[in-house]
This record gives structure tokens, sequence and C-alpha cells, in this order.
């Protein structure tokens, strides 16, 4: 498990330095949830129930049990939504990512007739938003509704540049892409090739959001501690053992929904990755979907 821990690390971060966005009041929202935890409502957000929630998870995914788990039982059990999960192959690359997720949700809105909330968590996350970028279609058609971003590998990593650099076995990069997709030119080249539209901005505002973390040092998860060190050493320092925390938005697309304190895993991962709780998770997606659906509709 450590080993895998290594390997996502090296694999699923993002990194370049900018100035972070200010935070609103999502964070509390969250902070409240925890301290508090009660069911959702589902009558004070009923247009939500008639959505399709798709979960796209990270790199490594297909080794990393309880992905989403706590968070689609909030968006059934609670909400009384339809919800799904999405592995994209660890081993392909973003623009790869992003033309299957967009041809899932092609394929989920024809079947279900319903719109979708997209909702990934690191590189999952960065797919999910280069998805509408590169399918503004799929929002024009009302085929997606809002992205979410949790945790997103959105601005190239040091990891990643670091395991490139030492594997430099071009073959090795060309069938397992995962890895060097993720390296600072790489990522920063897909979003580059992708910005956007004028007419398509404002609802990149408006629907698009980044949920951020960081973690202090020894409370990381066992298995994401070394390389929460490493992390510390590139940028602010301050990260969530795989992440720099300023480095998991898009500054100009979308809104940043503030920085939570929690481990790369905390919430979106059952596993010994994480150093959170299924009430964590639980209470986490309660406050997003509140967020979303109630208080930036105020």
């Amino acid at each position: 498990m450590r080993r895998l821990g290594v390997l996502l690390v090296l694999c699923s971060s993002c990194v370049r330095h900018v100035p972070a966005p200010s935070i609103d009041g999502f964070v509390e929202l969250v902070r409240s949830e925890v301290t508090n935890p009660k069911p959702l409502d589902r009558t004070t957000m009923p247009e939500a129930s008639k959505l399709h929630f798709l979960f796209v998870a990270g790199f490594l995914s297909e080794g990393i049990p309880g992905y989403f788990k706590d968070n689609a039982e909030v968006v059934t059990d609670e909400l009384g939504a339809s919800a799904s999960m999405f592995f994209p192959p660890s081993g392909g690359d973003l623009e790869t990512d992003a033309e299957l997720i967009r041809a899932e949700v092609s394929r989920l809105t024809d079947e279900l007739q319903r719109p979708v909330v997209l909702i990934g968590h690191s590189k999952g996350g960065a797919g999910a938003v280069l998805t509408v970028l590169r399918s503004p279609e799929l929002v024009r058609s009302g085929r997606v509704v809002h992205v979410v971003s949790i945790q997103g590998a959105l601005r190239g990593s040091p990891l990643a540049d670091g395991i490139v650099k030492s594997l430099p076995i071009p073959l090795l990069h060309d069938a397992f892409r995962g890895p060097t997709t993720l390296t600072r030119e790489k990522a920063e080249a897909s979003f580059r090739a992708a910005p956007p539209s004028t007419a398509m901005i404002d609802w990149y505002q408006r629907h698009v959001r980044y949920v951020r973390s960081s973690e202090t040092t020894g409370q990381v998860s066992q298995e994401l501690a070394l390389t929460h060190a490493f992390v510390a050493t590139h940028g602010s320092g301050r990260n969530d053992g795989l992440l720099l925390e300023e480095d998991q938005w898009l500054p100009g697309i979308g809104h940043d929904l503030g920085v939570l304190r929690g481990d790369h895993a905390a919430f979106t991962v059952s596993s010994p990755l994480s150093n959170g709780t299924p009430e964590t998770r639980k209470a986490f997606t309660r406050a997003l979907l509140e967020q979303v659906f109630i208080v930036e509709r105020e």
C-alpha cells in the first residue's frame, strides 16, 4: 500500500505557483456539517434530485477500493438522485480522459434523459474540467449543468516531472502516459490548447468549481507521509500529500470554494490512503450539495 501511495503521488499532483484566491463560506459550511451531521433535506433542493451525478476517479483508481462510495451514498440515499462512477484508465493522458468522459456523458444523458453533474477527483478533476473546455456542446445542449473538481491535478507536478526523468524510457512513456500527462509542460499544454470561448466564459465562471485541500505535517495518512514532505519543499509548501493547494485550480475558469484541511484522499477515498472517515466524506458531500444548490442560488 505504501508503494501505491508513492506512485499515486508521483503521478497525480500538479504544481505551478500563483497567488491563492480568496476563500468564501464553503469551508465553514463543511465544518458545520462535520460538527453537526444530519441527513440532507432533499425538499430544499428539488431540482438536484432530477440530475445524474457522474463521479470521475483519479490516477490508479483501478487499485483503490472505496472510491466515491460515501459520496455516492449521500447523492442516492439522501438526495434521491442517480449516480455512477467512471474510471478513466490510469495509463491515458488528459486528452484521452476528456474524450472518454465526453462519451460517457453522452451515453448517460441519452439513456437516462437527465442532465449530468460532473464531479472529478485528482486527475479525474482535471479531466472533468478539460472535458467541458474541449466539448462546450455538452454545456450548450444542457447535458452538463455543473462541474466540480475536488483536489484536481490541474497544473502539472514536479513529482510527475521527477518520475518521468528518472525513467527516461520513451516506449514506456508512450504506452503509459498517466505520469507524463501530469508533468508541468504537458498539463499546462493540455489546458492551453483548450481555452474557454468568450461566449462560454460566464457559464464556466458560475458552474465550474474547485475544492482544494492541504494538511499539516504528521496528519496525512501514513501512506502519504513521505510524499507530503517532498511536496512541502516546492511552492508554498502547503499541500495535501500530493498537490500544492495553490495548484488545484485554474485562474479565470470557474471559482474557488476554498481550502479544506485534509489529505489528498480525505474527501473521496475510503481506504488506508486517507486520513478521513466515512462521516467526514458524507459531511463534505452534503456541504458541497448545499453550496451548489442552495447557497449559490440565494
